[in-house]
């Protein structure tokens, strides 16, 4: 397996298309709003330049600031809606 200058495996296009088809359709859209149906649906397609992506960002150690960002939303599972303590 190849590493680059840290140590590091670079990510395989195997490993990108695993992560696409397994991952939730049933979850919230991020700030991209990519639902991940769409991601599988096209798997075959993106998953070469994710790939490529992903490896150059590992070579020049820097991630996107946009993928900083998230949207963070507490759900209430039950009780008193005023106790924090009941939110997830």
């Amino acid at each position: 397996m190849q590493k680059d200058n840290e140590g590091f495996p670079w990510i395989l296009t195997s490993e990108t298309h695993r992560a696409i088809r397994s991952a939730k359709s049933d979850k919230t859209l991020g700030p991209d709003k990519i639902k991940n149906q769409t991601l599988e649906d096209f798997a075959d397609v993106i998953t070469n330049p994710l790939t490529r992506i992903f490896n150059k960002i590992l070579e020049v150690k820097t991630v996107p600031t946009q993928w900083n960002t998230a949207e963070i939303i507490i759900l209430h599972k039950k009780g008193d809606k005023k106790q924090l303590s009941n939110y997830l």
